[in-house]
């Protein structure tokens, strides 16, 4: 099963409607990539149910009225126009926030989900990132994850790090994690159930936590020395706890 194959299934047609998407896109003029699904094509992918695009300001209505046409859901939001397929999971947001416009001159070739599309450069999708970080209208669950995603970014490419700041430099490159607690429950057979993990950690002078929950997988097998991820919602042969400063992952291998 190839990862578009195993997107399509677990978002209920998300790899589709990507494609009819990245399509609409291509006909109306310069568009690309950013957030989760940009950050996955620099560093080890994780799953996202969001795909967050920029389009250029003049072919935005016509992107919105093609997908209308096509039966997507659009609306208009504050700072987005919002799209969402039939029966679909996978949420479609083009930004309109100027600052982005500029993107698309830089952007770059790439592959998400097997379609050739266009990708913020690594600098502008970590610019990208790090408003979202930095707005404090933005949800906890949001924020903590571009934290995240900055931290893979910069784990990834050190050279990034000069671009954050300082509360963020200091989780991503002296974070310690200084408790895990792992619950898991009602496991059935073939190895499927819910594992939560819970961590707090010590982000400069403030404690915080958080707890993440892994719906669908199978335990954890802390013995494993090398972490592969794969999409969740399948049954497993094992999957491991990776413990790394700042947070832990739940990783899968199929």
């Amino acid at each position: 099963m190839t990862a578009a194959e195993a997107y399509e299934l677990t978002t209920q047609g998300g790899a589709m409607d990507f494609a009819r998407v990245v399509e609409a896109c291509s006909a109306c003029g310069p568009w690309c990539l950013i957030g989760g699904l940009a950050v996955n094509t620099y560093v080890e992918p994780v799953y996202t149910l969001d795909a967050y695009l920029v389009m250029i300001s003049s072919g935005l209505s016509q992107v919105a009225a093609e997908l209308r046409r096509q039966g997507f859901t659009v609306s208009e939001q504050e700072h987005s126009v919002n799209a969402q397929g039939p029966g679909s999971d996978l949420r479609i947001q083009f930004t309109t926030d100027p600052r982005y416009q500029p993107f698309l001159d830089r952007s770059v070739d790439a592959t998400v989900l097997g379609v050739k599309v266009k990708v913020a450069s690594m600098e502008d999708t970590t610019q990208g990132k790090l408003w979202a970080y930095g707005d404090p209208k933005r949800r906890f669950s949001k924020r903590k994850k571009d934290e995240l995603d900055l931290i893979r970014l910069a784990e990834s490419w050190p050279r990034l790090k000069a671009m954050y700041p300082a509360e963020l430099l200091e989780l991503s490159t002296a974070g310690e994690v200084n408790a895990v607690n792992v619950r898991q429950a009602a496991f059935t057979q073939p190895q499927r159930g819910v594992c939560e993990a819970e961590w707090p950690f010590l982000a400069g002078p403030a404690e915080s936590s958080a707890i993440t929950r892994f719906r669908e997988i199978g335990p954890p097998d802390f013995a494993a020395p090398k972490v592969r991820h794969r999409l969740p919602g399948f049954p497993i042969e094992k999957s491991t706890l990776d413990v790394h400063q700042g947070g832990i992952q739940l990783r899968v291998a199929v």
